[in-house]
């Protein structure tokens, strides 16, 4: 089982996008599998994503 979750947050992926016409970079997650997403939700990995500076 676990090393099925470190395959699953192994294939999430997270891309930094900059426009000059933004504000800023915008963090963008990628589309993920469903038991990828739960894993993200229940570790609330976005949280690391609100809120920074690139």
């Amino acid at each position: 089982m676990g090393e099925r979750i470190f395959e699953e947050l192994s294939k999430i992926r997270v891309a930094i996008i900059g426009d000059n016409g933004l504000k800023g970079p915008q963090v963008v997650v990628e589309t993920m599998s469903t038991t990828g997403a739960m894993i993200f939700s229940k570790l609330d990995l976005g949280r690391y994503l609100k809120g920074n500076s690139f």
